[in-house]
């Protein structure tokens, strides 16, 4: 397995240190991954808002609804949200090669509690936070058309450091973990009664694709 492992570890990195480098201005879609990531913040926010209403009415308490866990090894809700933000703040940070920013090798590493930020006491704390993480992505996108972004990326770990390549960093790993943490936000909510459906999580409520009738 480690041998396996090593030799994963050994082409990687010739597929990293060969990678061409990467002008976001010369390619889009660094930022059309960035706005998708904008676009998950804003469907979330809705989420915790309807949320924050329905515990209302319900007279769910939200301290326990934010300790929930969807299993026992998995984080809870307050930390599903805290993953979410810290990671993406983590990834912008790195794109402009702030490599001193609190997150900027945190970026959605599974590592202990004690590395992610203060976790929220409430469901009305979350859209703010999520606005705020969503303001470091327009920020980095807006930065980025006119400045040539990082090569590689490099996270540093205590026992280790993950390279990619900046399209595999962006596209494979930041994209996929917002996506998956956002979900996980909205399981853990659906599963505990809240009422939302599908619908809820649309990107910014629009739909990507025309309606027309079957005649």
């Amino acid at each position: 397995m480690h041998g396996k492992q090593h030799h994963t570890d050994i082409q990687l990195t010739e597929h990293v240190m060969n990678a061409a480098p990467t002008d976001t201005s010369a390619d889009p879609a660094i930022g059309q991954a960035l706005s998708q990531c904008e676009d998950i913040l804003v469907a979330l926010a809705q989420v915790f808002r309807k949320s924050a209403q329905a515990t209302q009415v319900q007279g769910v308490d939200q301290a326990d609804l934010l300790a929930t866990r969807l299993a026992p090894d998995m984080l809870s809700l307050a930390y599903q949200v805290r993953i979410l933000c810290d990671g993406l703040e983590g990834a912008a940070a790195q794109l402009r090669n702030e490599l001193d920013h609190p997150q900027a090798n945190h970026v959605f590493n599974r590592g202990a509690p004690a590395q992610f930020g203060p976790l929220v006491g409430s469901l009305e704390e979350v859209p703010p936070l999520l606005d705020q993480t969503r303001g470091a992505l327009v920020a980095t996108r807006s930065s980025l058309t006119s400045q040539e972004a990082p090569v590689t990326i490099s996270l540093r770990l205590p026992s280790h450091t993950r390279r990619f390549a900046l399209a595999d960093f962006v596209w494979r790993y930041v994209l996929p973990n917002a996506y998956f943490h956002a979900h996980m936000c909205y399981a853990l909510l659906r599963a505990n009664g809240i009422p939302l459906g599908k619908g809820d999580l649309d990107l910014n409520g629009t739909p990507c694709y025309v309606m027309e009738k079957t005649q």
